[in-house]
């Protein structure tokens, strides 16, 4: 946080960075010290650094901790939630009862709430290339599964000669997290598929139409009847009627789509039968910046602007917890 920001707000970062690093002793024992000064710990730039409105928020905060059942929590904190902060087993693995996800309105209309990130597909081809990740000229970036609200939980890189997912956070490693500033985000030119799942983003349906198959071309979109589809290929061309199965073979999986197909079974192989978009460019458009865990240090300002203490900020983002 700039030292130049409200009191309260600082103070509510130092009780969350004495946390942190509370939780974070011993982290490079074999070492003989137990924090660096990177992100791997906390960034510290030295006493040339330090201000004197964040020194006196240390001061007045001394000793002061964030608990949880009476034990310090680990209180992860990030720049700006875009609006709600997120669920923790939705960013990393594990359910922690303290980092639950909270509406968060002090957030909006602060930097980076919204952001967006263009791309042609040479520039992700060459990415992809540069990190050993060889699946050919790229076709398009699929969402394939949503937290409930609304970050994404998983990314597939679709191209000629393969797919590559990633999961959670590792799509902003991957692309570059100043780019792609959370997994709060949509893409535009690349699309979304239903798996059927909870929390999927849906982009592509078939509701309704229980006997014929989307295709997705650069045309649009058409809806083809399933029996009597006509399938071209190199050893003539093959009718569907009532009995035949359509196996559809990609470099994740083989699927089969019988005639009296439901609608999960539909959209769960979509991607693989369809033409993607063949725009060149693909625009991720989000919300926020960082994981979204825990404390919105922009959401801090805004609510210390707004004449809320320390402790009001705190206890607002780590649910169920108090100050000792």
């Amino acid at each position: 946080m700039s030292g130049d920001w409200p009191l309260e707000a600082l103070k509510a970062q130092a009780v969350a960075a004495r946390n942190y690093a509370y939780a974070s002793l011993g982290k490079h024992e074999k070492w003989s010290f137990d924090l660096c000064n990177l992100q791997d710990c906390q960034v510290y730039g030295g006493a040339s650094v330090e201000r004197p409105r964040s020194n006196d928020a240390v001061d007045e905060t001394m000793a002061k901790l964030l608990l949880y059942n009476d034990k310090p929590i680990t209180a992860f904190y990030h720049s700006n939630s875009g609006g709600r902060t997120e669920s923790s087993e939705y960013i990393w693995s594990e359910a922690v009862p303290y980092l639950r996800s909270v509406e968060d309105p002090y957030s909006l209309g602060q930097p980076s709430a919204t952001w967006s990130k263009t791309y042609t597909k040479a520039q992700i081809d060459s990415i992809l290339k540069s990190k050993g990740i060889n699946i050919g000229p790229l076709i398009g970036i699929y969402i394939t599964k949503k937290s409930p609200n609304g970050r994404v939980l998983e990314t597939v890189f679709v191209g000629r000669d393969g797919d590559y997912v990633t999961s959670k956070e590792k799509v902003r490693y991957l692309l570059g997290t100043y780019d792609i500033r959370s997994t709060w985000f949509t893409i535009e030119g690349g699309g979304s598929y239903d798996s059927g799942d909870p929390g999927n983003d849906g982009g592509t349906s078939t509701e309704g139409a229980a006997s014929t198959l989307t295709v997705i071309s650069t045309n649009g979109k058409l809806q083809v009847p399933f029996r009597g589809l006509v399938i071209q290929g190199g050893s003539g061309k093959v009718t569907l009627g009532d009995s035949e199965g359509l196996v559809v073979l990609s470099a994740s999986s083989v699927s089969t789509l019988e005639p009296d197909l439901k609608v999960q079974t539909v959209t769960s192989v979509v991607k693989n039968v369809q033409s993607v978009d063949s725009s060149e460019m693909l625009v991720f458009k989000g919300f926020g910046f960082g994981h979204g865990v825990g404390m919105s240090q922009w959401g801090a300002k805004a609510m210390a602007d707004q004449g809320m203490s320390f402790a009001e900020i705190l206890t607002h983002y780590y649910t169920n917890t108090w100050i000792q």
